[in-house]
């Protein structure tokens, strides 16, 4: 809901910021327009003007590590270079709010640390909302300090991390009994 990618059944959802979601990293991309084109293009979907993207498009091409291959059509391209060049137009777009949901697994092993350590340092900016999706208790614990858990829609608990882990733990023991 606050991606807009879904709404509301009642109530509603309040957004103040330019949000990023590390959801399905190539939703929005034109198969037939190149890289670069596909940067721009997920930039207006993201509500940015050409003169923002113009100032991010180096930064977002060299993290994705496609310099070469930025002009072909996205089509041409292996499902491994079109997650890199989403994951990295999402990141590198300065969000206010990022959506990160299990979305980690990008690429090979040296790729993925870079995005690991990327989404690390947009953590560490006070200005910048980090909503982490995960069922991975592991990844919780490394990337929060406070967690919020549901069931069936519903807040059973928000607070600590630790405290939130142990709460969805004992969730699921109850809900295999």
């Amino acid at each position: 809901m606050i991606t807009g990618v879904c709404f509301p059944t009642s109530g509603e959802v309040e957004v103040n910021g330019i949000v990023s979601a590390l959801l399905e990293l190539t939703s929005g991309f034109d198969q037939e327009s190149s890289g670069l084109e596909n940067i721009y293009l997920k930039g207006h979907i993201l509500g940015l003007k050409d003169k923002q993207i113009k100032e991010m498009e180096k930064e977002i091409i060299e993290f994705a590590e496609l310099d070469e291959y930025i002009n072909q059509p996205v089509r041409t391209y292996s499902s491994g270079m079109k997650a890199r060049l989403g994951f990295s137009i999402c990141v590198n777009i300065n969000p206010q709010i990022l959506v990160v949901d299990e979305a980690l697994s990008v690429g090979d092993t040296e790729f993925k640390n870079k995005c690991l350590k990327k989404v690390n340092e947009i953590m560490n900016d006070e200005e910048v909302t980090l909503l982490f999706v995960t069922h991975s208790i592991e990844m919780a614990k490394e990337f929060c300090k406070r967690g919020i858990v549901l069931t069936k829609g519903k807040i059973i608990f928000d607070g600590d991390i630790d405290i939130a882990v142990n709460k969805y733990e004992q969730t699921i023991k109850e809900q295999n009994k």
